[in-house]
């Protein structure tokens, strides 16, 4: 999926404040189908959700 201007621009100022975020693709592929409007905000909340727990170590 593309990288937009958007996302540099967000990852900049994260830079900037201190708080660096990673997505992994799974992530990033998430919020390009929700941006596709392809699948809810709702959607992309619980389908996030579910990734953290399954990736989380125990």
């Amino acid at each position: 999926m593309p990288i937009t201007a958007t996302d540099v621009y967000a990852d900049t100022i994260a830079r900037v404040c201190g708080e660096g975020v990673d997505l992994d693709p799974v992530e990033r592929g998430l919020i390009h189908l929700k941006r596709q409007k392809v699948i809810s905000g709702r959607r992309l909340v619980a389908l996030l959700g579910r990734h953290q727990r399954e990736i989380r170590p125990e």
